[in-house]
């Protein structure tokens, strides 16, 4: 429980920069792994001061956002196009096509 921010937030890091190799997007490798670097000092200072609730919600506040951002996103795009639900009768084709006998 001590270590689990810490453990955490570096197996994102580290995904994120496996993330970036496969991408072929080497550019970003630096910036992440300072970043990285520093959020995972962030954590360790707060669980060595006994901050372990601070720590996990600093770690779940952006999936919090993105969560939240997403919802909206999609009211907001339900309400603009009003999708809706077509009964199965109308579904058919407007026009039977032609059947010939012999």
């Amino acid at each position: 429980m001590a270590d689990g921010p810490i453990t955490v937030s570096a197996a994102m890091f580290v995904a994120l920069i496996f993330l970036d190799l496969f991408r072929h997007e080497y550019k970003k490798i630096p910036v992440h792994a300072i970043f990285g670097f520093f959020v995972i000092l962030l954590m360790t200072t707060l669980c060595e001061n006994n901050y372990y609730f601070l720590a996990w919600f600093l770690l779940f506040l952006p999936f919090m956002i993105l969560v939240i951002g997403l919802a909206i996103r999609q009211s907001r795009m339900q309400e603009k196009h009003q999708y809706p639900i077509a009964p199965l009768q109308t579904m058919q084709p407007k026009h039977q096509p032609a059947v010939y006998y012999m």
